[in-house]
């Protein structure tokens, strides 16, 4: 589920998140034909943050709503970094971001 990856994003500092809250679905349910036709619904579980808050009609707001500058998307994914022996494949992913970010802002100024 969307929400389940965004907040994963989040809670592990992996990333940023840009757009929308996320929808907020956050139970799991069955769904179940009776012989009468009608139908039973029954939640069975629900999707927890792993920090265990429930999302169900939150979601996850994101770190910014739109597009950020270049900069405000480096502040973010420095505080992201654990540590500087982070794996070189992480490095290069969250340096892409900024260097789109700046691309973006860059474009969108003309």
């Amino acid at each position: 589920c969307c929400c389940c990856c965004c907040c994963c994003v989040l809670t592990h500092r992996r990333g940023v998140l840009v757009g929308k809250r996320t929808y907020g679905k956050g139970l799991i349910q069955s769904v179940y034909e009776l012989s009468d036709s009608s139908g039973l619904v029954i939640t069975v579980g629900k999707y927890l943050t792993p920090r265990g808050t429930d999302i169900d009609r939150f979601g996850i707001a994101p770190d910014f709503g739109s597009q950020p500058a270049a900069r405000q998307a480096a502040e973010v994914l420095d505080a992201c970094r654990l540590d500087a022996g982070q794996p070189p494949q992480q490095q290069q992913r969250q340096q892409l971001v900024v260097e789109l970010a700046a691309a973006n802002s860059s474009s969108s100024r003309r």
